[in-house]
C-alpha cells in the first residue's frame, strides 16, 4: 500500500504528538472512536473497545461492507466510522447510501487495536493521537542471490543484537534516496554503490512510532571490501533463504516483499 501522505502535528494533549494520514473521503463527518483492527476475511466484536472505529485490513467488497454494517448497527446502536484500507466501488456507494462517515486508502500496519483517531470524511484524513512517525531508509545491498546483513551494536538506539539491512533515518532537507547512498557509504563505506530499484513505502507500528521504511535495492560489486561502523558488530552474504535462521528487526521482510524479493531475486 503506498503512502498517501504523513504529517507529524502538536496534539491538543499537553506534550504529546499525534500522526495525520491522508487518504479518501468517502463520506462526510468529523468522528472520534478508538480503533478496532478487523480481519480481511469477516466482522470482528470487541465489548472492550468503547466508541470504536473498525478499520477493516483487506479489500472490502460491497458484501462484506454491508456485513460490517448490519453488525455494528445491531451490537452498538450506533454508527461511527469507519475507516476502510483497500474497497471497492459498491463498498463506497454502501457507506455512502446511509450517510455513514468512512474514509479510504490506508495502510492498515499504521493502526494497532485501541489508538485513539479522529476521522474526518470531507478531507480524508485520520489522526491518530500520541503516535509520531520516523521516517527511514532500508538499503538491501545483494550480488547475485546473496545478501548482506548486518548485526545491530548495543550502542543504537533501537533494535540492539538484531539482524539488518543497512538502514537510517531521513533527515530534515534531505530525500530518502539521498539518506540511502549517505548510510551505504557511513556503515559499509562502499564507494560506488549501484541503486537497482526503488520500492514502496513500508509500514511497522511499534507502541507509539510508527516506522515508515523507503527501501531501495543495491549492488556494491563482488570484489568490495565491506567496513562496518560502530553501529554494526558483524556483518555476513547469506542466500536469502537462510534469512529465517537469524533474528531479524521488524518490517525487514515488509520491506524486501517491497522490492520484489523472494528467493534471492527480484521482480523488474
Amino acid at each position: 500500500m503506498e503512502i498517501r501522505g504523513l504529517e507529524r502535528l502538536k496534539s491538543p494533549v499537553a506534550g504529546a504528538w499525534h500522526m495525520l494520514l491522508k487518504g479518501n473521503g468517502i463520506c462526510g463527518g468529523r468522528v472520534s472512536g478508538n480503533v478496532l483492527k478487523m480481519p480481511a476475511d469477516g466482522v470482528t466484536w470487541s465489548t472492550s473497545v468503547p466508541d470504536c472505529i473498525p478499520v477493516l485490513c483487506g479489500r472490502c467488497d460491497a458484501s462484506l461492507a454491508g456485513r460490517v454494517i448490519s453488525t455494528f448497527a445491531t451490537r452498538s446502536g450506533v454508527l461511527n466510522a469507519f475507516i476502510l484500507c483497500s474497497p471497492d466501488a459498491d463498498a463506497e456507494k454502501v457507506f455512502r447510501s446511509p450517510g455513514i462517515t468512512a474514509v479510504s486508502s490506508f495502510d492498515h500496519a499504521l493502526f494497532l487495536d485501541g489508538d485513539r483517531v479522529l476521522v474526518d470524511g470531507e478531507r480524508g484524513t485520520v489522526e491518530i493521537d500520541n503516535v509520531v512517525e520516523k521516517l527511514v531508509v532500508n538499503c538491501v545491498v545483494m550480488e547475485k542471490d546473496r545478501m548482506l546483513i548486518l548485526k545491530r551494536s548495543d550502542r543504537v538506539d533501537s533494535f540492539q543484537g538484531k539482524w539488518s539491512s543497512v538502514t537510517g533515518y531521513v533527515e530534515e532537507g534531505e530525500t530518502p534516496v539521498q539518506t540511502a547512498f549517505k548510510e551505504l557509504r557511513e556503515e559499509i563505506s562502499v564507494p560506488a554503490p549501484v541503486l537497482l530499484k526503488q520500492g514502496k513505502p513500508v509500514s511497522t507500528r511499534k507502541g507509539g512510532i510508527a516506522w515508515i521504511s523507503h527501501p531501495f535495492l543495491f549492488s556494491v560489486g563482488e570484489d568490495t571490501e565491506v567496513k562496518i561502523d560502530w553501529e554494526h558488530t558483524d556483518y555476513r552474504w547469506i542466500d536469502i533463504g537462510e534469512l529465517g535462521d537469524y533474528e531479524t528487526v521488524p518490517g525487514l521482510a515488509g520491506n524486501l516483499l517491497s522490492l520484489g524479493i523472494t528467493s534471492g531475486t527480484f521482480t523488474k
